[in-house]
């Protein structure tokens, strides 16, 4: 950055022969170039504000555009017929869900929901995890004997005691009937057994349960963050590889791979299938993503018994149940119509189907004005935004004379708020009557007012009425008086705003291109002017060419000015020479005079 040099050097003392403040004496003769070097900084900075303020001036034509005139946001935008076509729909049962799009008939009928799309599945056998088997051994048990069992969430624990295996097992069935009654149970031979399909979790420390015959946690169910190695499967896992195949992608895992990371592995690959562990049924499930009859699920082993374990079948996939998935059957107008999903296109409407229906459900349709109205009045809000913001801009009065951009120097003497107080003042009056800007404000209102050619409308009959001169040519919308022209000249209204070269929103979007576009190519009048940051605009424009400039003329002041200040330092020090001499010459006549 480019700042001024005053008091560059640090030598303030006075000179030995001549008495004078050299430096002071100096900064003095520089004035002249330090002030000219000070109106250049000044003006850099000007324009540098100028800059700014007009591409805030694009940020929020920018933001106005992406609003009302872009397919991303359809439910403002004013250049899509759709969005005059918004429909609210309503259906007369639950069982049915559905969006009426522009084309919807204004009704139809469903008589009746027989059937549900269902997707195929490929069901393992049950009972894939092993049972819980205690085998007691008195003689392992040393400090822990606190085991605790944890039926679906509520845990309890029991104190292991007794002085043999036999006495001890007696004791751990004792106490579990009394804490669980008849749903936890261990016979004689220390097999638990577990009522109606409920999780049983036993935990402890290593020495209580390695004196129960546990080397970890054990459960009647599987434990999703086990690691393969660690399941307690029905069918025992072989080897410490394992590789399979669904729907011919292909998954590779090893022995320390958890249950999870093989389910979500799975789920999140391409082959359309979600893995699940029924933990009721006790057995695993592969369901095919895609709804509808015939979705076939193909499974494969190459390496280990990983999935066939998971799957309990030592066959696969002969012995597993295969359940082919169904069609959504509904009958319509008297007609029996099949899909192979649960949502889709019906008469205009994107229909979803929920549930069975023995009764007919009617979905209907009507316009939608509350969200037009909607739309329209945050249109005419954001534009009376933009019109403050040009209109602030070309009108206020001009205080930047009365405050030029201060020196850094001057800075240094005041408070952050009196910088913040001051530099305000120096903008006032930056842009005024900055004729692009003006260019602007007449377009926009000239693409509101000149339209109506084709519809036969104007926006004064939609209750949209500009304030005039007084108010800057603002808008105000009376709602009662857009509802009913939307109620009663719905088309006309739509072919306002959307007539392809007389509509207001294709005008407006033109005059917004016109100002702001940012291709480099053919920009837009204001990137003309000031460019957009982070583009290649931001050094292509005419202001920067301006700052540019302004920074050559700082640079070949400063340069002047420190060819002026060399020199004047070496005429003041031969200056201070030439009185040292003279001052040597006078006290030695002096004392020559004084000898005789």
């Amino acid at each position: 950055m480019i700042n001024n040099v005053r008091n560059t050097r640090s030598s303030a003392t006075l000179g030995l022969a001549t008495g004078l403040d050299t430096a002071s004496v100096i900064d003095g003769m520089l004035m002249g170039t330090q002030q000219k070097i000070d109106r250049q900084l000044g003006l850099k900075q000007q324009i540098t504000w100028k800059q700014q303020m007009i591409r805030d001036v694009i940020s929020s034509l920018h933001t106005f555009q992406r609003s009302f005139f872009d397919g991303l946001n359809p439910k403002t935008n004013l250049l899509s017929e759709g969005f005059f076509l918004a429909k609210r729909t309503t259906t007369t049962s639950s069982s049915v869900s559905a969006v009426a799009t522009a084309s919807a008939a204004s009704e139809v009928t469903i008589d009746r929901i027989t059937q549900l799309a269902k997707p195929s599945q490929l069901k393992g056998n049950s009972a894939v995890s092993s049972e819980i088997r205690l085998t007691i051994d008195a003689d392992m048990l040393r400090q822990d004997r606190l085991v605790r069992f944890n039926l679906d969430g509520v845990e309890k624990s029991i104190t292991l005691k007794g002085s043999n295996n036999t006495e001890m097992l007696s004791f751990i069935r004792s106490d579990l009937s009394k804490l669980f009654g008849s749903a936890v149970a261990v016979d004689e031979f220390g097999a638990v057994t577990v009522e109606g399909n409920r999780r049983l979790t036993i935990l402890g420390g290593s020495d209580a349960l390695s004196a129960i015959g546990l080397s970890h946690p054990g459960s009647n169910r599987l434990i999703m963050s086990s690691s393969l190695e660690r399941l307690a499967l029905t069918t025992t896992l072989t080897g410490d590889d394992f590789r399979f195949s669904i729907n011919h992608v292909e998954f590779v895992f090893t022995k320390d791979n958890t249950l999870l990371d093989v389910i979500n592995r799975v789920n999140q690959s391409d082959a359309n299938v979600r893995m699940s562990y029924n933990e009721i049924e006790n057995r695993f499930v592969i369901t095919s993503d895609s709804l509808g009859e015939g979705i076939p699920i193909s499974v494969s082993e190459s390496q280990g018994n990983l999935l066939s374990s998971l799957l309990n079948s030592s066959d696969l996939p002969g012995s597993l149940e295969y359940v082919n998935g169904a069609n959504a059957i509904l009958s319509v107008d008297g007609k029996v119509i099949e899909r192979n999903n649960n949502s889709f296109d019906l008469s205009g409407f994107s229909v979803t189907l929920s549930q069975l229906s023995n009764v007919p459900v009617t979905i209907s349709s009507q316009p939608n004005q509350d969200s037009i109205v909607d739309g329209l009045t945050k249109f005419v809000d954001q534009y009376n935004l933009l019109i403050d913001q040009v209109s602030s801009m070309i009108s206020e009065k001009s205080e930047y004379r009365d405050y030029p951009p201060l020196t850094d120097s001057q800075k240094k003497d005041m408070s952050e708020n009196e910088i913040d107080l001051w530099e305000k003042k120096a903008k006032t009056g930056l842009l005024r009557n900055e004729p692009q800007l003006q260019s602007l404000l007449n377009d926009m209102r000239s693409a509101l007012l000149s339209s109506g050619a084709v519809s036969g409308l104007s926006l004064s009959e939609l209750g949209i009425t500009s304030g005039g001169y007084a108010q800057l040519g603002r808008l105000s919308v009376d709602e009662n008086k857009l509802r009913k022209a939307i109620n009663e000249n719905g088309t006309l209204v739509q072919s306002l705003f959307t007539d392809q070269i007389h509509g207001i929103s294709r005008k407006m979007n033109n005059v917004i291109q016109n100002a702001a576009r940012s291709s480099v190519l053919n920009p837009g009048s204001l990137v003309v002017i000031a460019g957009i940051a982070n583009t290649s605009s931001a050094t292509k424009n005419l202001l920067f060419d301006r700052i540019i400039s302004v920074d050559r003329m700082i640079s070949n002041l400063q340069r002047s000015y420190e060819v002026q200040k060399d020199r004047y330092w070496k005429q003041f020090t031969n200056l201070e020479k030439v009185m040292s001499r003279m001052n040597a010459q006078s006290s030695w006549l002096q004392q020559q005079l004084t000898q005789e």
